[in-house]
């Protein structure tokens, strides 16, 4: 290998590494680790054009645990093949399909030929998806030419191809835009033929995840916009991991914490982003987050993704 090529081989390193919380190329086939990513901030939602030889990607554990993330990340190839291997998955994709994974767990991407893709970075509680349809999501790939799923690859092939620009509120509009694409491209009922409970709870799940930002957000509210009694929708979460109240509270703190953590959202004020989570008096949510979190919201800025909080008091 030549001077050049290892430069550009060390540039490539610390580029994807950057990129994506410290994902780290290795050598596949014999070919040198070149590629080359390009990025477009969109609020909370980080877009991607990504391309490369063949090699693999990889975010071993002891990578996840020195840098942890909340994020999921969309792969749409546009050129090559490769496969996704997380946990005891193994998703194919050729061009033209996309596949979800987690970035809080380890991942590894194997290229075997130059390959090139599109990429979204987004909060795991932005898209209001219950774990059984997000693990159902991560299960398989996806045709990005048709569906819902199409509107999500039409979305970042503008936004990267066309390197979108203006000003931080508009590009944050454009990122919560993105997110329910996504939403609505992977929301899916659960079987017809689950529990009733299953079913209701579900949807009333996706209803809370849809509607963090709203102050008003309550159990009371929530049994109101389903037509339910107060007593009915406690009833039905009494035997679940949280409360419904216990729930809104949850999703709303790792919400503010994630974002607390997003370099991309430092020019963000802390109360700006509380509000995006529902949180109207700063006072109440400094308390709340030191409560759950053992430390203020601006520690946890200061922190940033690379040291983890434990999880919000229940």
């Amino acid at each position: 290998m030549t001077a050049s090529q290892e430069e550009q081989v060390e540039s490539w390193r610390a580029a994807v590494s950057s990129a994506f919380y410290g994902l780290c190329p290795e050598p596949w086939n014999g070919a040198a680790t070149l590629g080359g990513v390009q990025h477009v901030p969109l609020g909370s939602l980080g877009a991607f054009t990504v391309h490369g030889t063949p090699q693999v990607l990889r975010r071993p554990s002891r990578v996840v645990r020195g840098a942890p993330s909340d994020e999921l990340k969309m792969c749409l190839l546009t050129r090559g093949s490769a496969i996704v291997q997380q946990d005891d998955r193994e998703v194919p994709l050729t061009a033209g399909r996309l596949a979800v994974y987690d970035l809080g767990r380890p991942y590894a991407l194997r290229f075997d030929e130059d390959w090139s893709c599109f990429v979204i970075t987004f909060p795991r509680s932005g898209v209001a998806l219950t774990r059984r349809e997000l693990l159902r999501t991560m299960g398989h790939s996806h045709d990005a030419r048709t569906g819902t799923v199409a509107m999500v690859s039409d979305f970042v092939e503008t936004a990267l191809t066309r390197a979108v620009e203006g000003p931080s509120e508009s590009t944050k509009h454009l990122g919560e835009a993105g997110l329910h694409l996504l939403s609505a491209a992977f929301n899916t009922e659960p079987p017809a033929g689950g529990p009733p409970e299953d079913v209701i709870r579900a949807r009333i799940e996706r209803y809370v995840r849809q509607h963090l930002s709203d102050p008003d957000l309550s159990t009371e509210s929530v049994a109101a916009a389903h037509h339910m009694s107060l007593r009915t929708v406690q009833r039905l979460f009494s035997d679940q991991e949280r409360t419904l109240s216990q729930l809104i509270r949850h999703e709303r703190l790792e919400g503010a914490r994630r974002d607390l953590a997003n370099p991309r959202l430092a020019k963000h004020t802390i109360a700006g982003l509380a509000a995006r989570w529902g949180f109207v008096n700063a006072p109440g949510f400094t308390r709340a987050f030191r409560a759950a979190y053992n430390m203020s919201p601006s520690e946890a800025r200061e922190a940033g993704p690379s040291d983890h909080p434990r999880e919000p008091a229940r």
